[in-house]
């Protein structure tokens, strides 16, 4: 006899249509971390996708980057804008559209949701910048790490809801209320559909411990990377009024990091005019 699914596997059930694992983006990224990286290869790799390749001359023609002429192919795209920025926007298309599938038309402002993962994302990018690690794994780390809030807003709607709004008027942690409420958090469940997508593991524990870095060994650095970028994106102006209680400080991560305290208002600063850039990933 078959052993019962636990809760997470439930809620995996409940989703009419699971998305499934946007390859390009892990190909990318292992291409990234390579010296010498083939632009022929990358090239090749964003045209299997014609929704992604039509979204990214799209945005490479946009205002943002003052196109002076028109760029209508992938590896032009690429030699005008660098792998960096192409892997960039290629990550924020794929989640932006892994998003809305899972979505639906749940009680969540998945614009909030979406909004928020790009701030952390681009936070995370400043401290792997500050820290000489990889900014390619800390965005793209910190832009995952609240996919499992996009499977409890479309399954558990205004109760979601509420236990957002009550997690900054309260000691008690999200993930704590979550688990009373649900049986399961959002940290887990992303992770677990991280690990669903064969993500490499670093990326599965940032996102299951990104509340509780401490906890990641031997990944809490990375998980470190993404807590505190979370406490830097609920500072900036424009976030939520309602900060969940483990991102009120950044005192552990700063630890784990081996970043002075009186550092942490510079990397804010910086995250936040580096955001004042990201017009067009924040509209997608």
């Amino acid at each position: 006899m078959p052993e019962p699914k636990d809760r997470v596997e439930q809620y995996f059930d409940r989703i009419e249509h699971l998305p499934s694992a946007p390859t390009v983006v892990f190909e990318l990224l292992e291409l990234f971390k390579k010296q010498d990286c083939d632009i022929d290869r990358v090239v090749k790799l964003i045209a299997r996708d014609p929704a992604l390749t039509a979204e990214l001359l799209k945005l490479t023609n946009s205002v943002m980057f003052g196109a002076e002429h028109r760029v209508d192919d992938i590896f032009e795209a690429v030699m005008r804008i660098g792998f960096y920025e192409t892997y960039r926007m290629v990550m924020a298309v794929s989640g932006s559209k892994v998003m809305m599938k899972m979505g639906g038309a749940g009680a969540v402002p998945l614009r909030t949701l979406w909004k928020h993962s790009v701030t952390t994302a681009v936070a995370a990018e400043v401290i792997g910048g500050h820290l000489q690690e990889s900014e390619a794994t800390a965005f793209t780390a910190a832009l995952l790490h609240d996919i499992g809030k996009i499977v409890l807003a479309s399954l558990e709607g205004a109760t979601f809801v509420r236990l957002l709004q009550e997690a900054g008027e309260s000691e008690q942690s999200l993930v704590e209320a979550e688990r009373a409420a649900f049986g399961a958090d959002h940290a887990e469940i992303g992770s677990r559909l991280l690990e669903r997508w064969n993500v490499t593991t670093d990326l599965v524990m940032a996102a299951r411990f990104h509340h509780t870095p401490g906890l990641a060994a031997p990944y809490e650095r990375l998980a470190a990377i993404v807590h505190l970028a979370n406490v830097i994106a609920y500072s900036l102006p424009g976030e939520a009024a309602s900060v969940p209680a483990e991102f009120r400080s950044g005192a552990a991560s700063l630890e784990i990091l081996r970043i002075p305290a009186t550092s942490l208002s510079e990397l804010t600063d910086l995250a936040g005019r580096a955001l004042q850039k990201e017009k067009g990933l924040l509209e997608m």
